[in-house]
């Protein structure tokens, strides 16, 4: 699962509002334990000069040790993307519009506090308008923040959620270039010191009673790995040099778990193919040059470590004569295994387009799970309205064919909530992309990630030329 969710460790909003009665400012207050956060700017209540403005802002942090954890433990990948996610809390008037809220990263440490709201009572040493902490001012009152890295997001009708890229400043906090004292969110100094108000935008707090709804930083990459033992392809000048690329995949196990090759550790693992029907048979094929292999006509194929017990390579494979071959996975002097044959395909360009819609079902989802499972879900997938033709001798049963680029998204079905969006772009932007091997697509999830106590959807989304389809099939399950 490319998507671990980092529950805020603390928040807090911090106001100069007027009290109801006008008679003073509540810089004082506090409201570490509130369900929500505020971020408003209120112009013309006691004077008719914007300085005066109301405002408010929401102070929130996460633990970067927790992170940096995880990224050790190979729990999450280190180059991750990282994206603040907060979400837009119910309230009985309508919020403001046309608006762009702040992110910045909090430059003072800071206390929580145990207020309940931002109502008219003192919680002295804690964060407020005025103090970080006892004892500690801010520099400037309403919050000391760093200048950069800056992030924006921008709001129409106000009822948006929040959603920001944070990696810049996220690899700043494990690389110990910037202390993590948080981060700040605010309306624009343009928003907040016009003459006009912006009341009020409400995000749940981590305290919320709406556990998926609380604030969080998102660790998103994608991890799919696309093993060509089913796909692999003879080179071909009706494909790009990238896509004339097979990679196949080394899995090592030891007692039942993905353990690293000892002699290999981190390091190169090489690969070579040789012909044959049923076993190896010959010399070592030679290849072309690309990726993996360095020279034209070498017959190694230098692979690389990818996680605990995984190794993979990268190659084009160039001899039409030769339709059958074995992988070979060794050090240059020790053989490790020898993988099963591999049929060679060939690319063909076509009169009209393929199959854009599909038949997917997730072969062995549960209806029910709990928090503490995790599983690889399998899929078995074929072109919607296919009729093969089904030979006596034949199999009853075609067997499924691999989607390249399919994606999956989960929703809860009480309320629409995105819990893992479609993530369909390059690069980490990809953190749903499904992975695939010889037994065609599969994905990992990780139950700890969902509430309990609802009913979830399954969706996918396959594309195709330029074009994502997403897929009429959704698939339920439960999380107790």
């Amino acid at each position: 699962m490319a998507v671990k969710k980092y529950t805020a460790t603390k928040d807090n909003t911090i106001t100069n509002a007027f009290a109801e009665v006008f008679d003073n400012r509540l810089t004082g207050t506090n409201a570490g334990l509130a369900d929500v956060m505020e971020v408003f700017s209120i112009f013309g209540q006691q004077t008719s000069s914007a300085d005066g403005n109301e405002k408010s802002r929401a102070l929130l942090e996460f633990s970067s040790a927790s992170i940096q954890t995880d990224i050790d433990n190979a729990v999450i990948e280190s180059g991750s993307n990282f994206v603040l996610r907060m979400f837009s809390a119910t309230t009985p008037n309508p919020p403001p519009t046309n608006f762009t809220l702040v992110v910045a990263a909090v430059s003072r440490s800071w206390d929580e506090g145990t207020g309940p709201d931002i109502a008219n009572k003192d919680y002295t040493g804690v964060s407020n308008w005025d103090s970080a902490s006892s004892g500690v001012a801010w520099t400037t009152a309403g919050g000391d923040f760093h200048s950069s890295p800056i992030f924006t997001s921008s709001f129409t009708t106000g009822y948006e959620n929040l959603e920001v890229d944070i990696t810049s400043l996220v690899n700043q906090w494990l690389d110990g270039t910037k202390i993590n004292n948080g981060l700040a969110v605010y309306l624009t100094s343009s928003d907040e010191a016009t003459s006009a108000s912006y009341h009020t935008k409400l995000f749940y707090s981590r305290t919320s009673e709406y556990i998926s709804k609380r604030p969080v930083i998102e660790s998103r990459f994608d991890d799919s790995k696309q093993d060509d033992v089913s796909t692999f392809y003879l080179s071909s000048t009706l494909a790009p040099s990238s896509d004339n690329l097979n990679t196949l995949y080394l899995y090592n196990y030891a007692g039942g778990q993905l353990t690293t090759i000892p002699d290999v550790g981190t390091g190169n693992i090489y690969v070579s193919l040789y012909s044959g029907s049923s076993s190896p048979a010959g010399s070592k094929l030679n290849l072309p040059a690309g990726s993996g292999v360095v020279t034209a006509g070498d017959t190694n194929v230098t692979g690389g470590y990818v996680s605990a017990g995984i190794y993979s390579a990268s190659f084009p494979y160039a001899s039409s004569s030769i339709t059958n071959v074995f992988p070979v996975w060794h050090s240059g002097t020790m053989e490790y295994v020898t993988g099963s044959s591999i049929t060679i395909l060939t690319q063909n360009a076509a009169s009209s387009r393929d199959f854009a819609n599909y038949t997917i079902t997730p072969v062995n989802l549960k209806s029910t799970y709990t928090t503490l499972e995790k599983t690889r879900l399998r899929l078995y997938t074929r072109p919607k309205d296919w009729s093969p033709t089904i030979y006596p001798s034949g199999t009853s049963t075609p067997n499924s064919i691999i989607l390249e680029n399919i994606y999956y998204a989960i929703t809860r079905r009480s309320d629409g909530l995105k819990v893992i969006q479609y993530g369909t772009g390059s690069g980490n932007s990809g953190f749903t992309r499904m992975s695939y091997d010889g037994e065609g697509n599969y994905f990992d999830l990780d139950f700890s990630q969902f509430e309990s106590g609802y009913k979830y959807q399954i969706s996918f989304v396959v594309k195709k030329d330029l074009s994502f389809i997403e897929q009429a099939d959704t698939f339920n399950f439960r999380v107790d």
